[in-house]
C-alpha cells in the first residue's frame, strides 16, 4: 500500500465506524528515491489525523517502517529513520495518535527477511503480528 492509495480508502473506512485504526504504509513510497523522508512523514501523519477526526475513532497507530535491503533507494534505512523520527515529532503531543515500534525486528533484522531482502519471512511475520 502506498500513501496515495490509502487516501482512496479513507472515506470508505469511515462507513465501517472503526474505533482503532492501524496504518502500515511508507516503505514502498520511500523506495522512490525522489520522495523526501520529511514529506513522507507529514503525508502519513496527515492521513492518521484524518482518520483521527472520525467520530468513532478513539486511537490511530502508525506502524514504524521496517528495515529492508532496498537497492532502489541509496541509504534506504537512513531515510527510513528520518521518516520515523519526523513522524514521532509530529504526533508527540497528540494523545490519540502514536507510532508503533516493532520489538524483535530491529536487531538482527536481516534474519527476518526473505531472500529478496524486502519482505518478511514466516518468522518475521509472526514477530510483526505479536507487536501489533
Amino acid at each position: 500500500m502506498t500513501v496515495p492509495r490509502l487516501w482512496s480508502y479513507v472515506d470508505h473506512t469511515q462507513t465501517t465506524r472503526p474505533t482503532v485504526v492501524f496504518i502500515d504504509i511508507g516503505t514502498n513510497d520511500l523506495s522512490v528515491p525522489t520522495y523526501d523522508p520529511l514529506t513522507l512523514a507529514q503525508d502519513i501523519v496527515d492521513i492518521a489525523r484524518c482518520f483521527g477526526d472520525y467520530e468513532s475513532v478513539r486511537h490511530v497507530s502508525i506502524s514504524e517502517m521496517l528495515r529492508r535491503n532496498d537497492n532502489r533507494r541509496p541509504n534506504f534505512n537512513l531515510a527510513r529513520m528520518e521518516t520515523i523520527m519526523e513522524m514521532r515529532w509530529l504526533v508527540c503531543e497528540d494523545p490519540n495518535i502514536h507510532t508503533c515500534h516493532h520489538r524483535g525486528l530491529t536487531q538482527d533484522w536481516q534474519q527476518h527477511l526473505r531472500e529478496d531482502g524486502v519482505h518478511l519471512n514466516q518468522g518475521g511475520t509472526c514477530q510483526y503480528i505479536m507487536n501489533v
